[in-house]
């Protein structure tokens, strides 16, 4: 089935899909939009279960549900050029996209989403590809106020920027948690984003972070940039301006990131620099024992001002 041009607004549904249930099939959807529609389950705008589901050049706006404010998807669901902007996942998961199915999302922008729990923006179990998207001001009060990647679950994204998220004082992964398999973020910018530990990310996977750019996040505990309890690779990066310890209760460490005793954190050809712990008002650059590989700049933890390049495994 094919739907484009149309308007669905204000639907209520006590079941799953406030504006649609797509239970199989395959729906292809064109220059639609979703506004105000509510379902008392899941799938505020769309509920999407074993189809395959695609968008173009759609909009969704103040939808709410359970879980999947804007879309609850378990099928094959590929966006593009669409926006999801104000959904809510009351009282679960996903304020604007939840996917246990794989998902494909390019050129497009989620924007001050909700969830009660986790993935203010996105919440996923399966794999998810996603190339220039923005993910702004999305709130999430458990984890991943940007996207959360849940067991089973990975994440490659490109060319995307992820600003002004939050976890709350509560939740991990102000931009990304990375709870599942992997994470790969290339070419892309994690900015102003805040969280419990991990302001930019937190990492309990494995992490890769190529060509980007991590600064000004700000973490209560540690890893204003970065939280590691994982394996994490981090190449041709800068992470700068960040903080930690912002609820000033001097408990937290690593500005810049901070690796978890008995974790990998390997840094290659990177500069780390400018970072703080808030509440002393030093420099903070990295916590904990981390592997330095080709040349990278970085600060020893409250060490003031020796920068370093270093090929061999350091600690700071």
């Amino acid at each position: 089935a094919s739907i484009s041009g149309v308007t669905f607004r204000n639907g209520l549904s006590t079941g799953p899909g406030g504006g649609i249930a797509c239970v199989g099939g395959t729906l292809t959807l064109y220059d639609v939009q979703f506004n105000n529609n509510t379902s008392s389950a899941q799938g505020g705008g769309i509920y999407n279960t074993s189809g395959s589901l695609t968008i173009y050049g759609a909009a969704f706006r103040l939808n709410a549900s359970t879980s999947g404010g804007g879309i609850w998807n378990t099928g094959a669901l590929d966006v593009t050029f669409s926006e999801f902007d104000g959904n809510k996942a009351k009282s679960g998961k996903g304020g604007g996209i939840y996917t246990e199915g794989p998902m494909t999302f390019n050129f497009g922008e989620l924007t001050g989403n909700q969830a009660s729990s986790s993935g203010g923006a996105i919440y996923t179990k399966a794999q998810v590809l996603a190339d220039q998207i923005r993910l702004i001001d999305n709130v999430a009060s458990s984890g991943g106020g940007g996207i959360f990647i849940d067991d089973g679950g990975s994440l490659f994204m490109g060319q995307s920027t992820l600003s002004g998220n939050s976890a709350g004082t509560v939740g991990d992964g102000g931009g990304i948690a990375v709870v599942g398999i992997q994470a790969q973020v290339t070419a892309s910018t994690i900015s102003g984003n805040f969280a419990r530990n991990g302001g930019g990310v937190a990492n309990f996977g494995t992490l890769y972070v190529i060509n980007s750019t991590i600064s000004a996040n700000n973490a209560g505990g540690d890893g204003g940039g970065i939280e590691n309890s994982g394996t994490a690779n981090v190449s041709n990066a800068t992470i700068v301006f960040n903080q930690a310890d912002t609820d000033s209760n001097l408990s937290g460490s690593g500005g810049g990131f901070d690796n978890t005793a008995g974790h990998t954190f390997d840094l290659r050809n990177s500069v780390v620099a400018g970072n703080q712990l808030y509440s002393l008002q030093v420099d903070d650059d990295c916590s904990g024992a981390f592997n330095s590989y080709g040349r990278n700049k970085y600060w020893v933890a409250g060490g003031g001002d020796r920068p370093r390049s270093s090929i061999t495994s350091s600690a700071a």
